[in-house]
């Protein structure tokens, strides 16, 4: 399977993300969305389906890239503000398309400054109460 970063995206309140990092990217809700209950023989059973669809969406950037200060400026004046602001995820790869989508999201908290000899990264880390979660888009 090839993946090619060029092919996927993140977008946080109407700001694409720009110089990803070569580093996975995680859409992942909080809670199961099932759960199967047996009767004390073991015979019968149900299935319930839990609506709850709250998550985190873990994305990783370059130092450099251009994404940290529009990210930052969106995030403060979503605090000032209380705005909702919109999380998107899309995968164009032709092996593992993929889309999700969360109306209201915000970061979890503001990522560590951190320098050193190696590449910078910085990891924002999304939080939102409800999402269409990762869903095949096309074959």
């Amino acid at each position: 399977m090839a993946f090619s970063v060029k092919k996927f995206g993140v977008n946080f309140g109407g700001i694409a993300a720009r110089g990803l990092a070569n580093e996975d990217i995680t859409w992942e809700l909080d809670n199961d969305e099932a759960t199967a209950y047996s009767d004390m023989r073991g015979t019968d059973g149900e299935i319930v389906y839990n609506g709850q669809t709250q998550g985190t969406c873990t994305v990783t950037l370059q130092a450099r890239s251009p994404t940290n200060a529009l990210w930052a400026a969106a995030y403060a004046g979503q605090k000032a503000t209380g705005t909702d602001l919109p999380l998107t995820m899309y995968d164009r790869n032709n092996d593992t398309k993929r889309i999700a989508f969360a109306p209201k999201a915000t970061l979890q908290k503001t990522p560590p400054f951190t320098v050193g000899n190696s590449e910078p990264l910085v990891q924002y880390t999304f939080i939102f109460p409800t999402c269409v979660p990762p869903l095949q888009a096309g074959a």
